[in-house]
């Protein structure tokens, strides 16, 4: 983390002004839907410059934000100082950005959209890279800052659900895009990493893939199943344990816990009491 207790706020750059870096929330920035609305709607930031090879998304960023945009990264370094800066570029160029960022001195943190490659020759590289910075790089999976997720997670590792029995998840809209973001928050609540035990169905379409896997994690099952909807974006999980039951409905936006009780009617068979 970066500490700056008497040097706040802290100083972000953005790399890559489209969508998800500046664009998303321009008619309404307290939304915080892009970087750069979240960067100004947090004192603790000051949001100083950002990189974007593309003409009109830098007259965009500068008129919308009235920060400076660059067309590289050497001509942003050269202008500015910034302590965080985010990747919000195609993920072709993720590597090269955070290769060519780490070259400068007073970057601390670089916070790079997922994934940050497709490819592992990439990544191995960017891993030998890394053995020799002192700064740290992170994927943006930001469903772990949630306040219900910390909640979820402490829950379970209280055991106050019991044991984990085994899930099941639904997504759409690729499995880098989509479908990562809900393996890292699995692996986060469960403590657990997801081994795969069988792949059932993979395609291909723009960059990315449709895939249903099976996976083991806690000694217990879990299907991973791709929705093939390119339009609405789908995120939903479901955990079983002992003592209850999790739904994780709608990206997350209504999340249910529902208890597992003894049935009235049935003796020595529990049934899962469904929660509003």
């Amino acid at each position: 983390m970066v500490h700056h207790s008497s040097q706040l706020p802290i100083k972000v750059s953005i790399i890559g002004l489209g969508n998800i870096g500046s664009q998303y929330d321009l008619a309404d920035k307290s939304k915080g839907l892009t970087h750069a609305s979240a960067v100004i709607n947090d004192s603790r930031f000051e949001l100083i410059g950002g990189v974007d090879q593309d003409s009109h998304a830098r007259t965009l960023f500068q008129n919308s934000y009235g920060v400076r945009a660059f067309p590289s990264i050497r001509e942003l370094m050269t202008n500015s100082a910034p302590d965080v800066v985010t990747i919000a570029t195609t993920t072709d160029n993720h590597v090269k950005d955070i290769i060519e960022l780490l070259e400068y001195q007073g970057i601390k943190i670089v916070l790079c959209e997922k994934p940050i490659s497709r490819g592992i020759k990439d990544l191995a590289g960017l891993n030998h890279v890394l053995k020799y910075s002192e700064k740290t790089v992170l994927v943006n999976y930001q469903r772990k800052t949630e306040i219900t997720a910390h909640k979820i997670r402490t829950l379970i590792k209280e055991e106050k659900f019991g044991a984990f029995l085994g899930g099941s998840g639904f997504y759409s809209r690729g499995y880098f895009n989509n479908a990562s973001h809900m393996i890292d928050l699995l692996e986060w609540w469960l403590e657990s990493k997801f081994e795969v035990t069988g792949v059932i169905e993979v395609s291909k379409h723009s960059g990315d893939y449709d895939v249903t896997i099976a996976f083991r994690a806690r000694n217990q099952n879990f299907l991973l199943q791709t929705i093939p909807s390119s339009l609405t974006s789908i995120f939903e999980i479901n955990l079983h344990f002992e003592l209850a039951q999790i739904r994780y409905s709608a990206g997350g936006a209504h999340i249910y816990i529902d208890e597992v009780i003894e049935d009235k009617n049935f003796k020595g068979i529990r049934t899962i009491t469904t929660s509003n």
